[in-house]
Order: C-alpha cells, then sequence, then structure tokens
C-alpha cells in the first residue's frame, strides 16, 4: 500500500468516525427528551442540516 492509498485510508476513517460520533450525539439527545419532543426537536430546518452535511440535496 503507498503512502496515497494510506491517507485516503485515513481520511474515509476519519470521516466514519466523525458520522459515529454525530450519529452518539443524536441518540443521546433523542433518549433523553421526555415522551412527546422528538417532534420539536425534529424539525424540517434541522433535519435537512444534516442530510445537507452528508451530501443529501433536497
Amino acid at each position: 500500500m503507498n503512502r496515497k492509498e494510506l491517507n485516503d485510508m485515513k481520511a474515509r476513517l476519519a470521516e466514519k468516525v466523525e458520522k459515529a460520533s454525530d450519529m452518539e450525539v443524536l441518540t443521546g439527545a433523542l433518549l433523553a427528551l421526555p415522551p412527546g419532543q422528538v417532534k420539536k426537536l425534529l424539525t424540517d430546518e434541522t433535519v435537512l442540516a444534516v442530510l445537507r452535511k452528508y451530501g443529501f440535496t433536497e
């Protein structure tokens, strides 16, 4: 494996770690909410911002 391939693999791994960390934060926040509050947290604006971060478009 050459240096470029190794750097590419490190970058992909770092991206996966960031996504996993984001999901842990979201999951923790959702579990801490009282019943009925998820709807207030997951507004269109919030959800679209998260989707855009990972390359999804409207």
